[in-house]
């Protein structure tokens, strides 16, 4: 069994960053530019008439945080999606002869040792370290719950569909690593192409749906012992740490390129994280209290949001620009 699992564990991480993040310490990797395209929002409102709720119609967008880490840290991981339980198996033990640790998914309503255990059903990632045959459990390494080893049973694996992804190393890294290319890319991305609008109008038209017909009970309906797992609040939550993540991409180019204005917009970006997660808290606070008016201050307040990010997109571009001449 692998011993030497360096397990961290972030604020502002989901388990599967978590997991990447202590596998790239423990294998002397950096893994901050993962989050290089992690600023992003989507609003499917077809999804929401067709769901009643916004929850699921609302999130923080196509997540790329596999790809960035690859690209720019040279780890990349493959998943073995076929197979049984049996097949899953000889794929881990062959990475385990090799000595190195596997990236493992599963249901966590199935993962004894989660708080949604026999509760909610949520994708859960961790770090397989090795199987013990004789007690009929998977090894692992959990960064996101407790940093402590745990076992998973092969039956409860099983029932949680559980797949196995193995890691490999490249030589792609931070030799030719462009820091114009890497802030113009994210810049665009939320920026669109001008066709098709962008996510700040997304961000708006979330907002001007939300407060005409938002129902906080509905949405919290069936999460009332653990409301931040309902939906519209993880997804906000994720939305928020996402900018977070983001800023720290910002921070890491400037004291790597020594790129001072990269500094300043990452506590731009930070902020906007942070306000992310506050909004969460306030309609929280508005289901709790039953007050309208805290909803519809909330998505003013993202209308505004949505100007100030634009504004910052606009200034990364021009920011590079001005560091070409």
């Amino acid at each position: 069994m692998l011993e030497d699992i360096k397990s961290i564990h972030h604020e502002l991480h989901n388990c599967i960053e978590d997991t990447l993040a202590s596998l790239a310490l423990t294998l002397e990797r950096e893994y901050i530019l993962m989050f290089a395209e992690a600023w992003n929002f989507s609003y499917n409102p077809r999804a929401r008439r067709a769901l009643g709720t916004f929850g699921n119609s609302v999130d923080y967008g196509e997540y790329k945080v596999f790809g960035c880490i690859d690209r720019y840290h040279g780890i990349g991981t493959e998943c073995n999606y076929k197979g049984d339980i049996n097949n899953q198996l000889e794929v881990m033990k062959k990475e385990f002869q090799q000595g190195k640790a596997v990236i493992l998914w599963m249901d966590a309503f199935f993962v004894p040792w989660t708080p949604v255990f026999n509760k909610y059903h949520r994708p859960h990632y961790c770090i397989g370290i090795g199987i013990d045959e004789a007690e009929g459990v998977i090894k692992c390494d959990d960064p996101f719950w407790n940093k402590h080893q745990e076992s998973i049973p092969f039956k409860s694996f099983e029932d949680g569909n559980g797949k196995c992804l193995s890691v490999n190393l490249s030589d792609r890294g931070e030799t030719d690593l462009d820091w114009h290319e890497v802030v113009t890319i994210a810049a665009q991305q939320v920026l669109g192409d001008g066709e098709k609008g962008n996510i700040f109008s997304a961000m708006c038209k979330f907002a001007d749906d939300a407060e005409e017909s938002l129902d906080l009970a509905a949405e919290i309906k069936g999460y009332e012992e653990k409301m931040f797992l309902a939906p519209l609040f993880m997804h906000m939550t994720q939305i928020g740490s996402s900018r977070g993540n983001f800023a720290r991409v910002l921070v890491y180019l400037s004291e790597k390129f020594e790129v001072e204005q990269l500094l300043l917009l990452s506590r731009e970006m930070e902020k906007a994280g942070a306000n992310w997660i506050e909004m969460r808290n306030t309609l929280m606070g508005a289901y709790h209290k039953g007050d309208r008016g805290m909803v519809i201050k909330v998505m003013d307040e993202i209308r505004a949001m949505a100007d100030h990010e634009e504004s910052i997109a606009k200034r990364l571009i021009e920011v590079s620009n001005e560091y070409k001449e």
